[in-house]
């Protein structure tokens, strides 16, 4: 559902004074205004303020009694008093006033929202600040209201400004319209924004919400100052404006953070997904060639991450098959180390626990399930480069499969000395096996505090173990040791490991698959992003 907000100001009225619609409190010019389409003594009109206030002055005041000090030639009358008693009148006598009044600026900016965006929601902010001042918008609000529902059938919903905030205060303005925010849009609305009525701490509170907001469907409505629509009581003109590179830019660099800080490739996937979703919505509607050119790159970036994200849930046959159906966007550092004959689960579960583990996400439940098929993933790979897989007890526990791999490496065996090792290395990952699946299912739950404590508890732990588990408890490595053991196993001469994956192995190394996929897709949208 599309939401219309906006601030109004004193140019949102014009009257009809003799043969022109005169702005009634809009006092200045803007840049490259455009004077086509007027006469001679429109022209004139416009261009000398102090005529345009004099037929105000002198003709609209005295009609509705209002105040004129000749002595304060910049701010002759109030603007609250003058539309206080303008609404007096037509309330009094609508069939005089109706056709004599018009919306101003305001008016082409609905116009817009309703014909192209079919809003139904229009919110207009309102000042009635405790101490009146002359500017205040409440009468302006209620005249306006009352024109458009009499002439279009369109309601305006009014959000009156406490009377406590003034209108210059920034700070508190901000919290105010972050309130309103919350109340009314949701992130999945199509959010039309009007800045030009208000004070300028008015617009910069709302604009700064509005970019700040989770709302992703967000344009800007800003109406074009045109002289000769104004004197002749006609909508403006409006241009619709995005400030999507704005976006763009906040957007990458929350990606770049979910990636940096978290590796979490589906967080940066939904971040992408709802850009995607903004770009489709804003090129439906903008005319910007540039919108519809980084939709490719997206789509590329999207694949990447897609990749990353399959392979980190282990399922490298989704991952491969992206890489087969879009082989031309994916590049060969990536694509090559999903391949089939390329990817390498061990490798994949070792880097995993590396994430988990490193780089302060302490994600401990992970990283033992990691650890757990780490240790079932080496001893079936032996069992494989041994020529012994269709005699390995698949569906044993750890210490079958550890057992049955003990049987088939003999004392002459040249992987004798490295079995030696690796078996070792295992035997201190068994206590910690073991302790997941027990803290998992008694729900005691995971942590690094948790299994530091555990491992200080060592001489108590053994006193109610049985007899396995006192082998398991005496064995335990710190958990600070978890990952230089699983290295150290990775790192016989065992070759568990093509050469080719030995980089990926060490705490400073790479991160295999994951590594690639961050810096590549960070690189593509900071680059986009600077252009």
């Amino acid at each position: 559902m599309a939401i219309l907000i906006a601030n109004i100001g004193t140019s949102d009225l014009a009257v009809k004074i003799e043969d022109y619609y005169i702005p009634v409190g809009f006092d200045r010019n803007e840049p490259n205004l455009d004077y086509s389409g007027l006469t001679e003594d429109e022209k004139i009109m416009w261009e000398q303020q102090k005529l345009r206030q004099e037929y105000v002055t002198q003709l609209l005041c005295p009609e509705l009694n209002v105040a004129v000090d000749k002595n304060n030639p910049k701010i002759p009358f109030y603007f609250r008093e003058l539309t206080e008693k303008l609404l007096n009148a037509y309330q009094q006598d609508e069939e005089k006033w109706h056709p004599r009044i018009r919306p101003g600026r305001i008016s082409g900016v609905i116009k817009t929202a309703v014909e192209k965006f079919k809003v139904q929601d229009i919110y207009i902010f309102v000042t009635k600040q405790k101490d009146p001042h002359p500017q205040d918008s409440i009468y302006l609000f209620d005249i306006l209201q009352k024109w458009f529902k009499k002439e279009q059938n369109i309601q305006l919903i009014p959000e009156i400004i406490p009377a406590d905030i003034p209108a210059v205060d920034l700070d508190n303005l901000l919290d105010y319209y972050y309130g309103v925010f919350v109340k009314y849009i949701s992130r999945d609305s199509e959010l039309l924004i009007s800045l030009k009525g208000g004070t300028p701490q008015m617009k910069t509170a709302i604009s700064m919400q509005a970019f700040a907001s989770s709302i992703n469907k967000q344009i800007f409505i800003d109406p074009v100052l045109s002289p000769a629509k104004i004197l002749a009581g006609e909508p403006s003109d409006c241009l619709l404006t995005s400030y999507w590179r704005y976006m763009r830019n906040q957007k990458y660099q929350d990606v770049k953070i979910l990636l940096e800080e978290r590796w979490d490739f589906d967080g940066a996937i939904q971040l992408i997904k709802q850009w995607q979703e903004t770009l489709k919505f804003l090129n439906y509607h903008l005319e910007d060639i540039k919108i519809s050119q980084i939709n490719h790159l997206i789509s590329q970036v999207f694949r990447g991450l897609e990749i990353a994200n399959y392979c980190l849930n282990l399922d490298w046959k989704t991952a491969n098959e992206i890489v087969k159906n879009n082989s031309a966007q994916i590049p060969g550092r990536i694509s090559n180390q999903v391949k089939d004959k390329n990817y390498n689960l061990l490798l994949n579960v070792y880097t995993q626990c590396r994430i988990y583990y490193y780089d302060e996400l302490n994600q401990m439940a992970n990283f033992l399930v990691g650890v757990s098929s780490f240790y079932e993933q080496v001893l079936e790979i032996i069992a494989k480069n041994l020529g012994q897989k269709k005699y390995y007890p698949d569906k044993g526990n750890r210490y079958e499969k550890r057992d049955f791999v003990d049987g088939i490496i003999s004392k002459n065996s040249k992987h004798y000395d490295s079995w030696l090792t690796i078996q070792e290395c295992l035997n201190s990952l068994n206590f910690w096996c073991s302790k997941r699946n027990r803290l998992i299912h008694n729900g005691e739950g995971i942590s690094i505090k948790l299994m530091e404590d555990l491992y200080f508890q060592k001489e108590l732990l053994l006193q109610r173990a049985n007899e396995y588990e006192r082998e398991d408890i005496k064995n335990a490595c710190a958990p600070k040791s978890i990952l230089n053991v699983m290295t150290r196993i990775l790192e016989t001469d065992f070759q568990l490991l093509p050469n080719q994956y030995q980089k990926y192995v060490g705490r400073k190394a790479d991160y295999y698959i994951y590594s690639a996929v961050r810096e590549w897709a960070i690189a593509q949208l900071m680059n986009e992003g600077l252009k």
